[in-house]
């Protein structure tokens, strides 16, 4: 049964580094538009740069939740895999 299940655990486990990944981008991103948001001089540029900013935030919100789909999967794999104890007489 281990054997079957493990290709699964794999899928998920790249899946969540891929997201992890595209999070940290994410928020680097979401730094630089923090920091050219306070250098805008024309509130023209700051409206596009904030528009840029709630486009960031509903996407890193979208993989945050992604992410937190994939752990709860991930643990539902792996406590299925866990072997039962025998229980012993004495």
């Amino acid at each position: 049964m281990l054997e079957n299940e493990l290709p699964e655990a794999r899928t998920v486990t790249t899946k969540l580094l891929t997201v992890n990944s595209s999070l940290e981008a994410l928020e680097k991103e979401l730094l630089s538009l923090f920091a050219a948001i306070e250098k805008a001089e024309t509130k023209k540029v700051k409206k596009e740069l904030n528009d840029r900013l709630l486009d960031v935030q509903k996407r890193r919100n979208k993989l945050l939740k992604e992410r937190g789909r994939l752990k709860e999967q991930l643990s539902r794999i792996l406590i299925r895999n866990v072997p039962k104890k025998k229980k012993t007489r004495i």
